[in-house]
């Protein structure tokens, strides 16, 4: 969970190259997609298996998750009563898709790097799921930069929007993070990742007590993400072990730096 733009998709790439993982991408969008991704035949194929395990998807396709419970304005439920029907039906269907995908891919790890911390918070809330969580960060100049980027699949932010974005998203993450218990998540900066993805991946496995491996960072595939960015159009991708230099002018570095500052203090780097 975390702010978009923030390396998820490289992270889930990596982490479903271990034997025994599978990557499913922005696993939340299964609703908004109907259960089948929007391309690659390959892909499409491969979903169609899981959605025909799943008897009541119509039902669950009918259902909007996304703004009942799931999106950063979705908030209020959680005030409200545990019991409404829509949050049963939720567990319901995160249980039967989880449940699905486990048993086509015949994978014991399902990562799912969709964003939101209040999706998070509900998953944890389904005593059918063993669920983990990776809180993921990055540089705050960084972030405002890849969200503001034009030459992108996604809407770009304004430079005020980015940040309002970012900081509302990190509180939320960091509020809802600290509800988890602690053997069952862990933080993540992705410059950590670049620098030094074979450290992150044994911290992965050893806090999912799986088998210690190594993959080949230079050989990854993609699998069948059913939705995210750009790199689910790639087989085959190189991870890149170098960070780039983001360019803004000092003044707005400056406020970036201000704005997101107790971020950087409870999120900070290892390598």
């Amino acid at each position: 969970m975390g702010v978009g733009r923030s390396g998820s998709t490289i992270l889930g790439v990596v982490l479903g190259n271990l034997k025994k993982y599978f990557f499913g991408g922005e696993m939340h969008l299964w609703i908004e997609s109907k259960g089948v991704p929007t391309e690659r035949d390959y892909a499409i194929e491969y979903w169609k298996k899981i959605a025909d395990n799943i008897p009541e998807r119509e039902d669950y396709f009918n259902t909007d998750f996304d703004k009942q419970l799931e999106f950063h304005t979705a908030l209020p439920a959680i005030f409200g009563s545990g019991k409404m029907p829509v949050i049963k039906k939720f567990h319901r269907m995160s249980q039967e898709l989880f449940t699905s995908v486990q048993n086509v891919s015949g994978c014991d790890v399902i990562v799912d790097s969709s964003h939101y911390p209040l999706r998070a918070y509900w998953l944890n809330k389904n005593p059918a799921l063993d669920m983990h969580y990776i809180y993921l960060y990055r540089n705050p100049v960084d972030a405002i930069n890849a969200l503001m980027k034009k030459d992108v699949e996604q809407t770009p932010k304004s430079f005020f929007g980015a940040n309002l974005y970012l900081f509302w998203v990190s509180l939320l993450s960091n509020i809802v993070y600290a509800g988890f218990p602690k053997s069952k998540k862990m933080k993540l900066r992705y410059e950590d990742l670049i620098k030094n993805p074979g450290g992150v991946i044994n911290n992965v496995q050893t806090k999912l007590h799986t088998n210690q491996q190594t993959i080949d960072f230079n050989n990854l595939s993609t699998g069948f993400i059913f939705r995210a960015n750009r790199i689910r159009l790639y087989k085959t991708i190189k991870l890149e072990t170098q960070l780039k230099k983001s360019q803004m002018n000092p003044f707005l570095k400056g406020i970036v730096y201000l704005l997101h500052f107790p971020f950087i203090l409870l999120n900070p780097r290892k390598y």
